[in-house]
């Protein structure tokens, strides 16, 4: 009988050698092995179902040290296959056989960092773990590998592309690419093999790779067992076509069949969503349910009909039972009285032993567990246990089994597109980013698509189609527009469409002070996936390094998509990226929501709701009444609208519900119809202030079980560990719009001001008040950052000034930033200061600089120090007072500003200075330099900075630039044109 190989539990090392510092005509380069690698990598995950985690990629390493130094921890990583795959030169000599790496010399290998493929084969087979070793040598004399092997056991495999006595080609005859051997088996992985079974054996794959290279006239592959080749297999045979007639078992493809289907595939995507959560006890909770309907599943197609009902006599527990399957209504009952018949629901453990005969053991193993496990966490208090991430990560790799065992072998069909998305998003284990299923399945998003209330005008489907093209060609896609006017549901429907070419989807908002996104897009950019990044108007410089990073990547295959609210032209620019603006070079590819639209979409949204309502209440009509009068009451918010569309519920005519009504009905809502006493008012005015500038907050020091309370209530949610939120900072506004409507005369009493700014003044009053009350305890909270980088950002940025110059808070906010690490942190604080608050910035940039030592070395001696200065005096050239202040404190430091500085930035801040300041001044600074102290730096720079940064310096001092790069050997630009991408070298010539 055949046994497949566990693709779940194999590892996978591919090791290519492409180039040799001692290559000559009889040793030379290997381009088509990086090939090679690199298709191989795909067809492991794509065709034999690897994890992509699990497979290892060397490439030219230096020697065979550094090989085995990398393997030794992984090699018994596999329980089941362990492959070890080489492609490269094969050096024969008489006693033994070496794998060439980087530095091997061809007639010393063995002093030269070969690999002697012995050592290597011994290694693997000594310490791996797994039943079965499968080792592929592609390379001249490549049969010697398997000569002489000690299998201590285990099932070893070979296949190799030449006798021990002949050369093997590095060219294939029909695709010059890859060699002739490789090339071949990637045929076979991807085609499959015409007349062979469902499942490609080893043997399969030997057989035909013989009889394919042999009858091209090229070297014959050898192979070689310790076992048997013919029942182990690797994968299936994409060329087999299913005949029904031969099927024992095919799925019913009917309404019943379809949700006991959609049923396992809720359970996969709860038992991973959960988890992503952090709610281990919800995940396993659904992966007792899930072993459950699998069990179902199987007993039903093994002993039962859908659509009828069937009763049979067990012996498969102590004694006899009878079992009724009810395939009409999917309903399970067990009797265990036959004298007095009553019938049980079928539970877990009594199913178990039901399914033995048709699950393999392993599979009923793994049901065991999950029923272990899955147990206690279904019961509300987890059986007092804390569930952790090890319990999930237990679990997890027991679904992925019974999945894959179900749908692969049980009912011999490709795993439904939801269940390998589940499974997909939870082995890249995101950091930062959530599936986009688990952030529509949150209520307020997840009425709207399962009611069918969402709409769009011709427009943006027009819009949506352009950018879906868009994304997948250029890569990068800015999406702009007003708040609350839809954004983020066009990005989720443009999801859905690009799924169906398909790309999975991930979200995250830069609202979140996680800001690992790089890591996350790093493991995927290879691959078919739409990153949405929402929110990109609250952190300007993350949204400008991804941006900045991916564009480079010259083959990269995901998608970027940028939402963000519009925002004035100063607010664009990124303090760590001063020359790249996301919006500039986005500008191609930025799509904007326009206002005048907005009729049109609030209009085809009521007449949804109508549709909507009427089919609940068939007796009622809704009229809509006067657009113009409901436009102006929503004040442009969808989020506003929909509290409108609440009350409309009960209401005749749409718009004869005033603002006064909706107030009074968020009002009583949320203060009154809640209960909430004076300190939970306290409390959520604050919370309420800080998220309407979509600020996160953390509980107030003193107020830990109200801020929980609001939670429970449903006002606020954990937005992360120890940060909370609102489901939208619109949503806020109304809160705090509605309090002031209903507590006017005690609002007006306590926050009037001489300028009638009293709104204003209670947001000051509130905000300050929050960071006040961290002061006794902690000193200030973790958010004071975002606090003011997200004023600075909005229509109130003038509060900024109010709050930093406020007497109270100055040492508040000092003793934040002075302990603070994070260098986009401690720059974003000094760019937001010096456009928005002139006048204290000098203060606080003094205090920082003697009180951080960190900032102090950022500033001082980073590569960037003097494009950080200059954007500083640049900034500050409006306010005279700001600018001499400033200058006549660090004029001094400018030489040594420069002389930290990388080329690149040289370039740019003395043109920015020349520009923006002082022609004089920038010429002056250049000109103090003499030409030798360039050199390194050029040197140590790529060539799109050399180029960009002499053109600069070109226009400061041309006469100059000309002698340093007189300086410069030709020479030297040879390997910098050789490492760079074909525009840069256009650009940088």
């Amino acid at each position: 009988m055949m046994t497949r190989i566990d693709p779940n539990n194999t590892q996978a090392i591919l090791i290519g050698a492409s180039k040799f510092d001692f290559e000559n005509k009889n040793f030379q380069n290997l381009p088509n092995v990086k090939t090679n690698l690199l298709e191989l990598n795909r067809l492991l995950i794509e065709m034999v179902g690897i994890d992509k985690n699990k497979i290892c990629l060397m490439l030219d390493k230096d020697n065979a040290n550094e090989i085995t130094s990398e393997i030794i921890d992984i090699i018994p990583n596999a329980s089941d296959t362990m492959l070890v795959y080489y492609a490269g030169h094969g050096i024969s000599r008489s006693q033994d056989f070496y794998l060439a790496t980087k530095k091997t010399q061809p007639r010393k290998p063995q002093y030269t960092g070969a690999m002697p493929s012995k050592h290597l084969i011994d290694l693997v087979i000594q310490e791996a773990k797994a039943k079965n070793i499968i080792f592929i040598i592609d390379c001249c004399f490549s049969a010697r590998a398997k000569e002489s092997v000690d299998s201590k056991g285990k099932q070893v495999f070979f296949i190799t592309a030449a006798p021990a006595t002949q050369a093997a080609k590095d060219e294939s005859p029909e695709n010059a690419n890859y060699t002739a051997f490789t090339r071949e088996l990637l045929v076979i992985l991807e085609n499959g093999i015409e007349n062979a079974g469902e499942f490609l054996t080893f043997q399969d794959i030997t057989n035909h790779l013989n009889k394919q290279l042999t009858g091209k006239d090229l070297p014959e592959p050898q192979s070689g067992a310790h076992g048997s080749p013919d029942k182990l297999g690797i994968c299936k045979n994409q060329a087999y076509h299913h005949d029904p007639a031969d099927q024992d078992l095919q799925p019913i493809q009917s309404a019943k069949y379809t949700n006991q289907i959609s049923e396992i595939t809720e359970y996969v995507e709860n038992f991973f969503l959960f988890a992503q959560q952090d709610k281990y006890q919800d995940a396993l909770s659904n992966g007792r349910k899930l072993a459950e309907a699998i069990c179902k599943i199987v007993l039903i197609y093994k002993k039962g009909k859908l659509n009828q009902e069937v009763s049979y006599e067990s012996s498969c527990h102590a004694s006899p039972v009878e079992i009724k399957i009810d395939g009409i209504n999917y309903e399970f009952a067990i009797n265990e009285n036959r004298d007095k018949p009553n019938y049980q629901p079928l539970m877990l453990g009594r199913l178990i032993p039901e399914i033995q005969a048709f699950i393999p053991q392993d599979g009923v193993a793994a049901i065991r567990i999950l029923q272990q496990q899955g147990n206690p966490a279904t019961h509300s208090s987890g059986g007092h246990r804390q569930f952790t991430e090890a319990d999930f990560l237990f679990c997890q790799s027991q679904v992925e089994s019974l999945i894959h065992w179900l749908f692969r072998i049980f009912f011999n069909t490709q795993l439904p597109n939801a269940i390998q998305d589940a499974l997909d998003n939870t082995l890249k284990q995101l950091k930062t980013f959530q599936p986009l299923a688990s952030v529509i399945k949150t209520k307020a998003t997840k009425a709207l698509f399962e009611n069918q209330l969402l709409f769009f005008t011709p427009a943006e489907e027009k819009m949506m189609q352009q950018m879906g093209e868009r994304l997948a060609h250029q890569h990068q896609v800015l999406l702009l527009g007003a708040p609350a006017t839809g954004k983020s549901m066009m990005a989720f429907e443009m999801a859905t469409q690009l799924k169906e070419k398909g790309y999975q989807s991930y979200y995250c908002s830069l609202a979140s002070a996680d800001k690992r996104l790089k890591d996350d897009i790093d493991a995927l950019w290879d691959r078919k996936v739409l990153f949405i990044i929402d929110d990109c108007h609250l952190d300007i410089d993350t949204a400008t390094a991804l941006c900045f990073k991916f564009h480079k990547i010259p083959h990269i295959t995901a998608a970027l998509l940028f939402i963000s609210r519009n925002i004035s032209k100063k607010l664009q620019h990124s303090v760590q990226f001063e020359w790249f603006n996301l919006f500039e070079e986005l500008k191609a590819e930025t799509f904007q929501t326009e206002s005048h639209h907005l009729e049109t979409k609030v209009s085809g949204i009521i007449a949804k709701y109508q549709a909507y309502y009427e089919r609940q209440k068939s007796d009622s009509q809704y009229k809509v009444g006067d657009e113009a009068v409901i436009m102006g009451n929503i004040r442009k918010s969808l989020v506003t609208l929909s509290y409108y569309l609440d009350l409309w519920k009960e209401e005749p005519v749409l718009s004869d519900i005033s603002e006064a009504r909706v107030l009074e009905t968020v009002y009583e809502t949320y203060f009154r119809k809640l209960a909430l006493n004076k300190q939970d008012i306290a409390c959520l005015l604050q919370y309420a202030c800080l998220y309407a500038f979509e600020v996160e907050f953390e509980s107030l020091p003193d107020d830990e079980k109200t801020t929980e309370g609001l939670a429970k209530k449903g006002i606020i949610s954990e937005a992360r560990k120890h940060f909370y939120s609102f489901y939208h900072s619109d949503f806020a506004d109304l809160l705090l719009r509605a309090y002031e409507a209903y507590e006017e005369s005690r609002f007006q009493k306590k926050y009037k001001t001489f300028d009638n700014l009293t709104f204003d003044n209670f947001l000051l009053v509130q905000i300050k008040s929050y960071l006040l009350s961290f002061v006794a305890d902690y000193g200030y909270p973790d958010n004071v950052h975002n606090i003011l980088y997200h004023i600075a950002g909005s229509q109130k940025a003038f509060l900024l000034e109010k709050l930093v110059a406020d007497d109270e808070l100055k040492a508040l906010i000092a003793a934040f930033y002075a302990e603070k690490k994070e260098r986009i942190t401690l720059l974003q604080f000094v760019g937001v200061l010096s456009k928005n608050t002139p006048i204290p910035f000098n203060e606080y940039f003094k205090n920082l600089f003697e009180q951080n030592e960190y900032f102090k070395e950022i500033f001082l001696r980073s590569k960037n120090s003097f494009g950080i200065y200059v954007s500083i005096l640049i900034t500050l050239r409006k306010n005279k007072v700001a600018y001499n202040a400033f200058l006549g404190n660090w004029e001094k430091q400018e030489p040594a500003l420069i002389k930290h500085a990388g080329i690149q930035y040289i370039g740019i801040s003395l043109r920015s200075l020349q520009l923006r300041i002082s022609q004089d001044k920038a010429k002056q600074l250049y000109d103090g330099f003499d030409n030798a102290f360039f050199t390194p730096k050029i040197q140590e720079a790529n060539l799109a900075n050399i180029g960009k940064a002499l053109n600069e310096l070109n226009q400061v001092n041309p006469s100059k630039t000309a002698a340093i790069f007189a300086q410069v050997d030709n020479a030297f630009f040879i390997p910098k044109i050789q490492e760079a991408n074909l525009a840069n070298i256009g650009e940088a010539l």
